[in-house]
């Protein structure tokens, strides 16, 4: 089963600032292929799923540098629009502090993606950002009869307070089966309000993840709470992307809810562990 995947695309620059401060070292920066989907893609790609990216990235070297990291990883490219200019971000790590990230945004018109629609058929995976951006390709994908993710992470509809976000997920929740969030914006007591909510909404499953403080699992008729390890980090970035990935991929090996929480977090935490990596299988069954 392929997994189609709908978002814009951008590029990393990663550094290890220790090493700015001794002096530049050529094996301490990287560029590469990011954003939401980009990472999803990459990330379920490594599991050995096969992904369609449905995407727009800018027409210019960057763009150039995004789309060859994605045939490399043989991910198709016959479905990005080509316009504007290219988001750049540049992700300096600290350990074991978090990444500091500087965005420098590009000229990329999501609306673009919108003749792709029709690309999606009955039973089909669709993972797409919640970025306020993409609201109504998100709306016209949920009228299809397939199954959708959606990420509602922390720089969704650019919403910070605990309540702008609340009501943003609630409303994502109107329109996706499953959805990520993150648990910046959350007290772990609001479950009970995330619970009510999703009773008679199309979502059915609700992941909030409160940054290696454990998990939170939704459901309008249960909740679980996952107790987690946090780790010294070495790049959080694209961590929440990896865990989206691997819970897709549980999803359709038609795991139970505990053993896609435990492989997700793996996946994750091996994400955070390395300066620019995606694990593979063998990684995971490595870390047992």
């Amino acid at each position: 089963m392929r997994v189609k995947i709908f978002g814009d695309g951008c590029i990393h620059v990663i550094t290890n600032l220790s090493s700015i401060l001794e002096g530049i070292k050529l094996d301490s920066i990287e560029v590469s292929a990011g954003g939401s989907a980009a990472n999803v893609a990459l990330q379920l790609k490594k599991l050995n799923k096969d992904v369609d990216f449905f995407g727009v990235v800018g027409k210019d070297p960057l763009g150039d540098i995004f789309c060859n990291e994605l045939k490399e990883n043989h991910i198709h490219t016959d479905f990005i629009v080509r316009e504007g200019k290219t988001h750049k971000v540049l992700i300096g790590l600290n350990t074991p502090s978090e990444a500091k990230v500087v965005i420098s945004p590009g000229i990329e018109d999501i609306k673009l993606i919108k003749k792709y629609i029709n690309h999606v058929e009955d039973g089909d995976i669709v993972y797409i950002p919640g970025f306020k951006e993409y609201e109504d390709i998100l709306v016209d994908i949920s009228r299809k009869n397939c199954t959708v993710f959606t990420d509602y992470g922390h720089l969704s509809l650019g919403l910070e307070a605990e309540s702008t976000y609340l009501d943003g997920l609630i409303k994502i929740s109107e329109y996706s089966d499953v959805v990520l969030a993150s648990g910046f914006a959350f007290t772990k007591n609001i479950c009970d309000e995330i619970a009510v909510s999703l009773s008679g909404s199309r979502c059915k499953l609700v992941i909030i993840t409160f940054a290696g403080d454990g998990i939170a699992v939704i459901t309008p008729k249960y909740q679980t709470y996952y107790k987690t390890n946090k780790l010294p980090v070495m790049n959080n970035v694209g961590a929440g992307d990896s865990f989206m990935a691997a819970v897709i991929y549980g999803y359709i090996q038609k795991w139970e809810i505990d053993e896609i929480i435990e492989f997700a977090h793996k996946v994750a935490e091996y994400k955070i562990s390395h300066f620019n990596n995606f694990a593979t299988m063998k990684n995971i069954m490595n870390r047992r």
